[in-house]
């Protein structure tokens, strides 16, 4: 039985690169088919309403033509909303009508995650954006373009906070953020300790999780020391991994956090990590300054 698959997924979520392989392993089996390339191809990619109606026509047609060649078919748009998925549907539908045959159609999910997606959007050669994909992670993933969008959380745990240090609970002073053992330089965030503070007193669980790597633990507890910081637990990243916050603090996360604490709101600066709180675990974060870098 002839087969129909639509990869469904984030732009550079890997749909593209796995549509081209499944080519190179099923040699003359598969047609591909893309509608970024058609537009490249007919308009120079310059979207307009008329432009977009003619793509998916030639597009449609290029389908059907491919399954009376006896060839199976990927799709690798993004198909995100259910309406490219359906109008796939249709015409398969009625090919399948005309012809007496049978076609099967699969949606295969693309399960990159958020933060995948963007750096790999970061390093390609034609960059989506980032807003055009959080957006699309909003309205598509989410269901919703508004926000916020909280996970469900044990209330019965021990409610706690999270906060970052560079950037955050501590301002930098004449050192480099790679720095980091000279740290005992930095400065005080002092509204953002007396947050921390007042939620100490009462009860709640200062954990504190930062990019710093684990060599610079010993300065990192004498400022906090030297600066009367309450604090229940400081995680840090391994010493030599270098990969991005976001992940490091994902892992973190998952290793001391999740499941163990009822998380009441997380304070950090950079976009990416605010990001990874908000739309990929669905945490209330609090952004303490501008983190575009």
């Amino acid at each position: 039985m002839k087969k129909v698959i639509l990869l469904r997924g984030l732009p550079a979520s890997g749909k593209s690169t796995l549509a081209r392989q499944l080519l190179d392993e099923n040699k003359g089996m598969y047609k591909r088919l893309n509608k970024d390339e058609l537009r490249a191809m007919l308009d120079n990619s310059e979207h307009s309403k008329h432009n977009e109606k003619f793509v998916e026509r030639v597009r449609d047609l290029m389908l059907v033509e491919a399954l009376r060649d006896g060839k199976h078919v990927i799709i690798d748009d993004t198909n995100l909303s259910d309406r490219p998925v359906e109008r796939i549907r249709q015409v398969v539908q009625k090919y399948c009508k005309e012809t007496g045959e049978q076609v099967q159609i699969e949606v295969r999910e693309m399960n990159t995650s958020l933060e995948e997606s963007l750096a790999r959007d970061e390093v390609r050669e034609k960059k989506v954006g980032r807003d055009v994909i959080l957006r699309m992670y909003k309205t598509h993933v989410l269901g919703d373009e508004r926000g916020p969008h909280y996970q469900p959380q044990d209330p019965t745990l021990p409610p706690a906070i999270l906060c970052d240090l560079d950037g955050t609970l501590a301002i930098l002073r004449n050192r480099s953020p790679y720095d980091t053992m000279s740290c005992e330089l930095d400065d005080l965030n002092q509204p953002i300790a007396e947050i921390i503070k007042n939620y100490y007193t009462l009860g709640v669980k200062i954990i504190l999780m930062s990019g710093r790597e684990e060599k610079a633990r010993t300065p990192t507890l004498n400022w906090l020391k030297y600066n009367n910081i309450p604090y229940h637990a400081l995680y840090m990243r391994t010493t030599g991994d270098m990969r991005k916050d976001a992940v490091v603090k994902k892992e973190l996360y998952e290793a001391h956090v999740k499941g163990q604490y009822f998380v009441q709101f997380v304070l950090d600066d950079r976009n990416q990590v605010v990001d990874l709180w908000r739309l990929e675990l669905g945490l209330p974060c609090l952004q303490v300054n501008y983190g575009d870098f």
